[in-house]
């Protein structure tokens, strides 16, 4: 089997999971504002999700390990129905989804 190069991966993987998570994101940022916890099924989704994006190498690698934690804290959070810090963990994975978006290759990773 041939192995894939990484503007494949990224044409035929990682954009379309892209594209998928882009969807929790907003239903859980909905949620959120409502003043509500995602429902089990999103958040099970959104973790799943995650954990698959995060397991492609050369795509914000640095930012993996912080966006990890910053996932299983918004679980915990949800899990626990805290949602002040449920609102807080999401906000950091947004920040470091934006931060990885737009990075260079000076890396301001906490």
């Amino acid at each position: 089997m041939k192995e894939q190069s990484k503007s494949e991966i990224a044409e035929h993987k990682y954009r379309p999971l892209k594209k998928r998570l882009r969807g929790f994101y907003n239903k859980i940022k909905a949620a959120l504002n409502r003043g509500t916890l995602p429902n089990s099924a999103i958040l099970s989704d959104f973790m799943a999700l995650t954990q698959i994006m995060v397991s492609y190498p050369g795509f914000g690698d640095d930012y993996y390990d912080y966006f990890r934690k910053s996932c299983l804290a918004f679980e915990k959070a949800c899990r626990e129905n805290d949602l002040s810090k449920a609102q807080e963990a999401f906000s950091t994975i947004m920040q470091l989804k934006h931060d990885c978006h737009h990075r260079d290759d000076a890396s301001g990773l906490p």
